[in-house]
């Protein structure tokens, strides 16, 4: 009886042993997570910091003060390989930036993966509450502030693939700019007929930019310098948009100050016909705007209303996505906007033309009068003709600070902009592409894209077999020794 109750008690100490052993493991499990959500930290070892955000991400993510809220809306085409290569992309993007704005217990970065037909309350709450026009958007929101991201401003394609990811450039400035307090501030001048933003004519509205502007979060005023008023000292740019007079003189000359002396930057699209009076700045940044209409017997170059048809870009990253896909953008009458080769030599002044017309082209002089439009050597410009120039000037650097020069962009047809060609996709993604780099809002950031790296294995079935052959024969040796423990110690 005794050596029973001694059997019972050693049963009862083995049973507290485990007991005791098991509860020590789950407070060992319990204290290791906890100590893992309180000190996380990340190590990154891939080749030259991939899976990294830049230094100079960390250091803006580490002033901000107010939250921001990212949705990434998906549909049945998500399940397509390249759009879940996507969404796989800027899962893995937004984790670090997640992991890079947390404040002990505060998140300031956080994102969400909206499926547009399984979550519709959530999708019809989005759009109601942010003026959606599609449900499939990425979505950058800080209070009632928000900004969309393209597909294409992702990456940078070169012969139709994608070999940069841009994904970290494009949400830092997005989210900069949606929880700034202080918004970039576009001014429009007015007093001389120009374009309106509220106006919805297709032909004379902007209606469509204005909504695109102010979906970037930009403040959009009007500015008539016509009397005693200056040009604010908050104007981050001015635009010109299609004036129907002539501009005074002491206008131009506030705005050439402001160019010259503020480093200003300043758009202006003219119109064939009209009288803008212009040409002396114009000249001053070797501009040259004349009054021509260009003509292009190109059928290639003309739409089926009569529109022309821009199928040739210069290089610069304003048309770098354009020509990789071999986009187009469309304009009505135009005139030659080009480098003036009777300017004044000045090596500080950087000429780029954005787009022009086909060879086959050519801008005529007499426009007015000719019943018929030919050719003459002696009067007309010979094609291509440039539609867009930008003149930019070097700031240089004074006392080891850098200093920013003045830009100025001329486009020879307000139609860029108008109601009816602005929603042109080719037109819609240059303008926008125009406005934020005139603002500077994807430069300054200089954060290098990662480069997209596919490793593949290439092997015939022979050659499979054998390696995995190779790599099955320590595990299975491995099981076979436990096999063999355990009958040993069952004996």
């Amino acid at each position: 009886m005794k050596y029973l109750e001694d059997f019972k008690s050693i049963r009862r100490l083995r049973f507290t042993n485990r007991c005791v052993q098991f509860l020590l493991f789950l407070l060992l499990f319990i204290g290791a997570n906890y100590l893992a959500a309180i000190r996380f930290s990340r190590m990154d070892i891939t080749f030259n910091n991939e899976q990294s955000l830049a230094p100079v991400t960390v250091a803006y993510l580490s002033k901000m003060e107010k939250p921001v809220k990212i949705y990434i809306t998906m549909g049945p085409d998500s399940e397509d390989v390249s759009q879940k290569k996507v969404i796989d992309d800027l899962q893995n993007l937004l984790r670090r930036f997640e992991f890079a704005s947390k404040r002990g217990d505060k998140q300031l970065i956080s994102f969400e993966l909206v499926d547009v037909y399984r979550e519709r309350l959530k999708t019809q709450e989005l759009v109601s509450k942010y003026g959606l026009k599609k449900e499939k958007v990425i979505l950058v929101t800080c209070g009632d502030r928000r900004r969309e991201i393209l597909g294409q401003d992702l990456y940078k394609i070169e012969g139709g693939v994608e070999k940069l990811f841009k994904g970290e450039e494009v949400f830092l400035s997005a989210i900069l700019d949606v929880a700034l307090s202080v918004r970039q501030k576009v001014y429009f001048l007015t007093g001389h007929g120009e374009m309106l933003l509220e106006d919805v004519d297709s032909s004379y509205g902007m209606s469509e930019l204005r909504q695109h502007l102010l979906n970037h979060n930009l403040s959009l005023n009007y500015l008539d310098i016509s009397g005693n008023e200056s040009i604010p000292e908050d104007a981050n740019l001015i635009v010109i948009a299609s004036p129907q007079g002539s501009i005074a003189r002491y206008e131009v000359e506030k705005l050439r100050r402001y160019l010259n002396e503020r480093n200003g930057r300043l758009m202006v699209f003219v119109d064939p016909g009209r009288k803008h009076g212009l040409e002396d700045l114009f000249s001053d940044w070797g501009v040259l705007a004349q009054d021509m209409l260009i003509v292009d017997p190109d059928a290639k170059a003309r739409s089926s209303g009569g529109n022309t048809v821009i199928r040739h870009f210069g290089k610069h990253e304003l048309t770098e996505y354009l020509t990789s896909f071999g986009l187009t953008t469309l304009c009505g009458p135009a005139r030659p906007v080009r480098e003036d080769p009777g300017a004044p030599i000045d090596d500080r002044r950087v000429f780029t033309e954005l787009l022009a017309t086909s060879k086959e082209s050519w801008a005529e002089k007499h426009y007015r009068s000719s019943i018929t439009s030919k050719f003459h050597e002696r009067y007309d410009l010979k094609g291509p003709v440039s539609i867009g120039i930008l003149s930019e000037m070097k700031g240089g650097s004074e006392l080891g600070i850098n200093i920013k020069g003045g830009k100025l962009l001329v486009m020879g047809s307000s139609d860029f902009i108008s109601n009816s060609k602005f929603l042109i996709h080719g037109n819609n993604l240059l303008m926008g592409n125009v406005f934020n780099w005139m603002l500077n809002r994807n430069r300054f950031l200089n954060i290098p894209p990662k480069e997209i790296r596919e490793y593949q294995i290439a092997m015939a079935d022979e050659e499979f077999w054998k390696v995995s052959a190779y790599l099955s024969i320590m595990p299975f040796f491995i099981f076979l020794l436990g096999l063999v423990v355990y009958w040993i110690r069952k004996k």
